[in-house]
């Protein structure tokens, strides 16, 4: 299956979508998945509860070979990194979509040290049945200790599939996950492009990836 490239949300969406938020802050998702990946109880964070992956009657692990690590050390970054599932092979998270639409799709990545395995190492892929959201990423080069990534997707079927696929020879890890709708008003279909400055239409249609620009 051709897998379609993953688009980051511009700085005037970006905009927009800072200016918009306040007037959905009491929106309630239909569809709202916290999956606390490899852990064996639930997990506060950021006023919210993760779930263990094992533990949730709405979601199935499908595939492949997996084992859990985790860590109560205190240099862990906080609670949701304290457990990940690690996998040796192609497996995939498939999460029941009530209600179809714009959906959050939020991954948590934290190499655990001093486990079996050398995560750090890890070659991790991610991809839906439409999109690729990670294509071998590494901290081996990669500036940080752990990783947040932020995807605005539109669902149009039942369900959504996550498969995480290791490279040979790899593994691959996740700490946590997020499935969670959001108001399809939230996002516009149209929006004015950077450069060259034009209007463009079939957002949509497009999965968008959140990113932060800063000044140095």
């Amino acid at each position: 299956m051709v897998k379609i490239k993953l688009v980051s949300l511009s700085m005037v969406l970006s905009i927009a979508l800072f200016l918009c938020i306040g007037s959905y802050a009491s929106f309630t998702p239909v569809d709202n998945y916290l999956i606390a990946c490899g852990s064996s109880q639930n997990i506060t964070f950021q006023g919210r509860t993760f779930v263990p992956d094992t533990q949730h009657s709405l979601l199935s692990l499908d595939g492949g070979s997996s084992v859990v690590v985790s860590s109560k050390a205190t240099t862990v970054p906080s609670p949701i990194y304290q457990s990940a599932r690690v996998f040796t092979s192609v497996a995939s998270y498939k999460f029941e979509i009530k209600e179809e639409g714009r959906h959050w799709v939020r991954l948590y990545f934290y190499p655990i040290p001093k486990s079996e395995r050398n995560l750090a190492s890890s070659s991790i892929t991610v991809v839906t049945d439409e999109f690729v959201l990670l294509n071998k990423f590494s901290f081996t080069n990669y500036n940080g200790s752990f990783m947040f990534k932020e995807y605005a997707i539109n669902i149009t079927s039942d369900s959504l599939t996550l498969t995480f696929i290791p490279s040979n020879g790899s593994v691959l890890f996740v700490n946590a996950i997020e499935v969670v709708s959001v108001p399809d008003e939230l996002l516009p279909d149209q929006a004015l492009a950077l450069n060259p400055s034009s209007p463009f239409s079939g957002i949509s249609k497009l999965a968008l990836e959140t990113v932060s620009y800063f000044d140095r």
